[in-house]
């Protein structure tokens, strides 16, 4: 059995009907290898036409280098057909700890995320969700992850760092605070 779930919808797949199974695959399919392999081919092309490449200017690369995005094109359908058969399809590689392992970093990052939307907010703009991003009249296209990493990056003009990182202490602070005066004895009633 296998529990599908969207929002506040679960479906048991031993329930459907196979041609409704049979639809869901092909919509997958054609999602993995067209618009995700689609998205991959656009991001690769920014990269290609530049850092700071106007929407304009990557359209013009793209279309005088036609072969060389047709290929990346086949090579980043190949690597999600290997995936598919693999099983890996979902599966996120291994990675060290996380930032939010460390609560500092985790304060900071809510910190510099709170700050940006406000700003963000103010432009009438709204912070990306995560597999989004904004570009800016500058043409800069940046993650909400992204534009969190600029914020705290020490060697930035412009950055909050030393605020962010000051009222992060202030607020760990305060909650370990609140933490310790807490009976931990009196919990033990609530067991009972």
């Amino acid at each position: 059995m296998t529990i599908l779930t969207y929002g506040d919808h679960s479906i048991d797949t031993a329930q459907l009907p196979e041609s409704s199974l049979v639809a869901l695959m092909n919509e997958g399919l054609t999602h993995y290898l067209g618009n995700r392999v689609a998205s991959r081919v656009s991001g690769w092309c920014e990269a290609q036409a530049g850092e700071n490449a106007t929407k304009e200017l990557v359209k013009v690369w793209k279309d005088s280098h036609e072969a060389e995005v047709s290929a990346q094109a086949a090579t980043f359908r190949q690597e999600t057909i290997d995936k598919l058969l693999a099983g890996t399809i979902g599966v996120r590689a291994a990675r060290g700890p996380s930032a939010s392992a460390d609560p500092m970093v985790a304060e900071m990052r809510k910190l510099a995320k709170e700050e940006l939307v406000a700003m963000l907010a103010k432009a009438g703009m709204k912070f990306p969700k995560k597999d989004e991003a904004l570009i800016f009249a500058n043409g800069t296209k940046l993650t909400g992850d992204e534009m969190i990493a600029r914020r705290l990056d020490a060697e930035r003009q412009g950055n909050n760092r030393e605020a962010i990182e000051r009222q992060a202490k202030r607020n760990l602070d305060a909650r370990r605070k609140a933490a310790d005066a807490v009976d931990v004895s009196a919990l033990d009633s609530l067991a009972a």
